[in-house]
């Protein structure tokens, strides 16, 4: 198990989810079918949103050592907030978005407070850092301010590839491998394509 990454990704709606889900499968793998099971449903890709949570499981290679990644996509709508929270608890550790051009919305706001009763490893990216409207320091100061958060923030652009690297090495850095005994008795959470 110590070769084992399970996280999920989290953010308001439309603050760069599917994108990023999908340059991290996409990056060291090169498999396209992989990133076609982000929003796969027809009004996901209509809309650009996602609607339910996918699990994909890929591999990483860090330091010459093959890692599993587990990653759950999760819905950035706020109806779907009791789902997201469900598969919070399913993790060791999320990466929570906060887009650029937005700043912490309450959303994030809200999620990130849950996630700090949990004890679950937050590794935050700021996205969109190529956008013409992006305002990387109003970004940064919120998150000192609001979230009281000053290291291990990561800047991305997941359309330029920038950043990607970084946070595939982070999450095996920084995200402790699950915890478990393969003695006990069997426990899963079954995410349904």
């Amino acid at each position: 198990m110590n070769n084992i990454r399970n996280f999920c990704i989290i953010s308001h709606i439309d603050h760069g989810k599917s994108t990023l889900s999908k340059k991290l499968i996409n990056y060291y793998n090169n498999i396209n079918c992989l990133s076609k099971i982000i929003d796969s449903i027809n009004i996901e890709n209509e809309k650009g949103v996602t609607i339910k949570s996918k699990n994909v499981c890929f591999e990483y290679i860090y330091n010459n050592k093959k890692y599993i990644l587990n990653l759950i996509d999760t819905p950035g709508h706020m109806d779907f907030c009791n789902e997201v929270y469900k598969y919070i608890i399913s993790c060791e550790g999320v990466l929570l978005l906060i887009d650029s051009t937005k700043g912490i919305e309450a959303q994030t706001l809200s999620i990130y407070n849950y996630i700090k009763t949990k004890n679950i490893t937050i590794i935050i990216i700021i996205t969109k850092i190529d956008s013409k409207n992006s305002n990387i320091n109003k970004t940064l100061n919120e998150i000192k301010n609001i979230l009281n958060i000053n290291e291990n923030i990561i800047l991305c652009s997941a359309k330029k590839n920038y950043g990607i690297k970084k946070i595939l090495n982070n999450i095996i850095k920084l995200i402790p491998c699950p915890k478990g005994n393969i003695n006990n008795n069997l426990k899963i959470i079954i995410i349904n394509f």
